[in-house]
């Protein structure tokens, strides 16, 4: 957790009078000053002033303790740059799926993207919430939208254990005015794990 802290002007001093041990750093680990110099500065300033405050680390010497600090920062930002969320695999939508058989990533999207058939679903919901009140627009709406149980159950004031219950009512009371026009909804439905 980031700390925010107030140097006094001891501290500030003592900064800048070590402030050469951030190139230093940046140099012996080949690091650019342009690139990786605000990612280190931080840790730089928390060691001067962990330094001044804690009797303990004054058995080492400053350097020490600075460089194990802005390594730490270091880390922790190569560790923010390698999560999964950031090392996505990208794709061309010319990327063969069937090995050859000249199935690209576009023929499987360009079947979802059907202007008609969106047209049609449009029509088809706008419908279902004109048959519905507005406390069962909103809990059908919620959960396709991705909100879970418990979620929906804190915002519309439901207990949590009639959440299945509420949803079951509303979707069989859709199938009932709907039919067999119901069936398309069933897949957006099942989809979100109602």
């Amino acid at each position: 957790m980031k700390r925010n802290f107030v140097m006094t002007e001891k501290q500030k001093e003592y900064a800048a009078e070590h402030h050469d041990l951030v190139y230093s750093y940046l140099h012996t680990k080949g690091l650019s000053v342009d690139d990786y110099y605000d990612i280190v500065v931080p840790g730089y300033l928390r060691a001067v002033v962990n330094y001044d405050e804690r009797e303990d680390l004054r058995q080492y010497c400053f350097s020490t303790i600075a460089w194990k600090s802005m390594n730490t920062n270091l880390w922790n930002h190569r560790k923010y740059l390698n999560r999964k969320k950031r090392k996505a695999d990208v794709l061309s939508l010319d990327y063969d799926l069937s090995e050859g058989n000249g199935f690209s990533l576009l023929d499987t999207l360009a079947s979802y993207n059907n202007p008609e058939q969106d047209l049609d679903d449009k029509r088809l919901w706008l419908e279902v919430y004109s048959l519905l009140n507005e406390s069962q627009a909103q809990l059908i709406q919620m959960r396709l939208t991705g909100y879970s149980k418990r979620d929906i159950s804190r915002q519309l004031k439901i207990p949590f254990c009639d959440i299945d219950a509420a949803l079951l009512s509303v979707w069989n009371s859709i199938r009932g005015l709907l039919g067999s026009e119901a069936s398309i909804m069933d897949n957006d439905f099942e989809m979100k794990g109602a």
